[in-house]
């Protein structure tokens, strides 16, 4: 829709980098820092062995906390972006648990050695046929392919129970697809209207008359923003055309264009559906803004400042 008017006020969400845009990358992280006995006293006076020691310059100490303390500092982005990772992985596992969603293991080692595959010919690429991804990571990041691959797959899975929950949870509720029609003059939106009851074209009367016209993805009733959105959607019959809806300083004009019921089902009955659902369409990013908003609120998320 023009400017996405009915899902305006939903992209202020802060998204997740692991469940909105592809995997992040491992190697990005810093090495595996060995283990070294801290001195940083705990409570009772004694060293805590779970703030190790990664660093030492002459008798001062770097830990694990430093690292922690200077990224949420100086590189904000980061750890916001590490933060609601974070926040988002919590209530993925929370929610497969709650409906026993699971990602099929095949799947998952398949694309795991695809990404492996596919970086193995990136490194190679860049630094000549004598740097293997086992030469690269051991001398850059001081890890090795099986280290790697253990986090590579944790990140991976945590896309894929991403997609798995939120296409599960789509399905669950009923959702209207509209065309939106944007006037900037209500009296204008409302001629419209009576118009495109009598038969003309709403697309060609917002291009006429208004601001432009698009068909909304499949919403539930609760992605609309403001309300009022869904509330108008929802009470048209098939083709039924609204009367104008003010948002802000808009006048919109729904055409109800396909209403799919809610499926009811557990995810063994379902599983099938979304699996070839999501090789068809992958998620998209809307999907993932609308589920994490509602799933912030059901969980209670929030960022302590």
């Amino acid at each position: 829709m023009t400017g996405v008017p009915i899902l305006a006020g939903v992209l202020c969400l802060v998204l997740v980098a692991a469940c909105a845009t592809p995997d992040p990358v491992p190697e990005r992280r810093p090495a595996r820092l060995p283990r070294a006995e801290s001195t940083m006293p705990s409570a009772d006076g004694e060293p805590d062995p779970g703030d190790r020691v990664v660093a030492e310059v002459g008798e001062q100490k770097i830990r694990e906390s430093d690292i922690g303390e200077f990224v949420i500092r100086y590189l904000r982005d980061r750890a916001n972006e590490a933060l609601t990772h974070l926040i988002d992985a919590t209530i993925l596992e929370r929610e497969a648990r709650e409906k026993g969603i699971a990602v099929p293991p095949d799947l998952l080692r398949a694309e795991v050695t695809r990404q492996l595959a596919e970086r193995e010919r990136a490194v190679t690429a860049q630094f000549g046929a004598d740097v293997t991804l086992e030469v690269y990571l051991r001398d850059r990041y001081g890890i090795t392919p099986v280290e790697h691959r253990e986090d590579l797959s944790a990140l991976v899975r945590t896309r894929m129970l991403r997609d798995r929950v939120i296409r599960f949870s789509r399905m669950r509720k009923e959702r209207v697809r509209v065309r939106d029609a944007v006037f900037a003059d209500g009296e204008v939106a409302a001629r419209a209207a009576v118009s495109a009851r009598e038969g003309a074209d709403l697309r060609t009367l917002a291009g006429e008359l208004g601001r432009g016209s698009e068909v909304s993805p499949a919403l539930a009733r609760g992605d609309f923003t403001p309300a009022a959105l869904g509330a108008a959607a929802f009470g048209l019959s098939q083709g039924e055309v609204s009367d104008p809806v003010a948002v802000d300083d808009l006048f919109h004009v729904l055409r109800l264009i396909s209403r799919e019921p809610a499926r009811e089902g557990s995810w063994e009955s379902l599983s099938a559906e979304v699996e070839a659902g999501i090789k068809s369409r992958p998620i998209e990013q809307w999907e993932y803004t609308l589920w994490a908003r509602e799933m912030r609120e059901k969980h209670r998320a929030r960022v302590l400042r």
